[in-house]
């Protein structure tokens, strides 16, 4: 769900060793565009998207 005009939360369930738990993340949009790479490298050509997630277990 959307929080902010660039965050979201994500609520679903992590499993880590054979255990599941509820998590929820809060993701935050920190960058959107072309690549500082693309005029140099094909590989980092087009849109990219850059991302920070925190929650707690």
């Amino acid at each position: 769900m959307q929080i902010g005009a660039n965050t979201l939360r994500m609520i679903g369930d992590l499993t880590i060793k054979d255990q599941t738990k509820p998590a929820a993340l809060e993701i935050d949009l920190t960058f959107m565009g072309a690549h500082p790479l693309a005029g140099f490298f094909d590989y980092y050509k087009g849109d990219w998207v850059a991302v920070e997630a925190a929650g707690q277990l």
